[in-house]
């Protein structure tokens, strides 16, 4: 995992601050790659799509970028067509991101040389995302304002050797847990908000281990259950689709 930090030796530390704005930059401009490619992220999104995946099935041995972007598809997505696949402007925001992350882990370890290497490869396939927009996206001002409100949330990220603070996980596994509710949602929305929290519960108990944000698995006739319950059902609520999900006045609040 990346989340693993290593001192930075004192000769080399005055040199890996610099390094660390460097992979800042290049994650802000992967960030506004995304927002092109998928229309209505943020950075929160690229944060749960793209980095959080690369963090948990990190793999150093797989080098060959083709390979790369197939280690970090879902399986629905590798049994496309690899044409399609080398299409696909993801491919090398997936490979950029890999070759980011992976020169913040050898700079925490203070291999900046090699650190070095793999954020000139991540700097190359940025570039390539961005010329897969076209020229007038690939500098135009809308790309240009994505990446820097992409910017302070990357230097942020990055300000704790690249730990997620306390409130990012929060955020990441409330969002994972409002993407559950909709896509388990039959028409016409959930009967009651509890039945929501029982359906997605243990997948968001999952997530959360998952990003550093655990929730306590809730055991029978224990009163930590209500205590999972609690959070989930405040957090569905605050849902800014809520109305429309839940049949609020009819029971379904309960």
């Amino acid at each position: 995992m990346l989340q693993t930090v290593f001192p930075i030796p004192e000769p080399l530390a005055h040199r890996y601050a610099p390094f660390k704005l460097q992979c800042a930059k290049l994650l802000a401009d992967l960030t506004a790659c995304y927002r092109f490619y998928k229309d209505g992220a943020d950075s929160l999104d690229f944060l749960q799509d793209v980095i959080v995946p690369i963090d948990m099935k990190n793999d150093v041995n797989v080098d060959d970028p083709i390979e790369i972007f197939r280690h970090y598809l879902t399986e629905e997505d590798r049994g496309r067509d690899d044409e399609m696949l080398n299409l696909s402007l993801l491919g090398p925001i997936i490979i950029g991101t890999v070759y980011c992350r992976r020169a913040l882990f050898a700079g925490d370890k203070g291999f900046l040389v090699l650190a070095s290497s793999y954020l000139r490869e991540g700097s190359y396939w940025c570039g390539v995302a961005r010329g897969s927009l076209g020229l007038e996206k690939a500098i135009s001002d809308a790309f240009s304002r994505a990446s820097a409100e992409a910017y302070s949330s990357a230097t942020r990220m990055l300000g704790q050797a690249g730990a997620r603070s306390k409130n990012e996980k929060r955020e990441l596994v409330k969002k994972f847990a409002f993407d559950e509710v909709r896509k388990r949602m039959r028409p016409g929305g959930w009967q009651a908000m509890s039945h929501a929290v029982l359906a997605v519960q243990d997948d968001v108990i999952a997530y959360s281990a998952q990003v550093g944000y655990p929730l306590k698995k809730p055991e029978p006739k224990n009163e930590s259950e209500n205590e999972v319950h609690r959070t989930l059902a405040k957090w569905l609520s605050e849902m800014p689709d809520a109305k429309q999900i839940f049949q609020f006045g009819n029971g379904g609040n309960k």
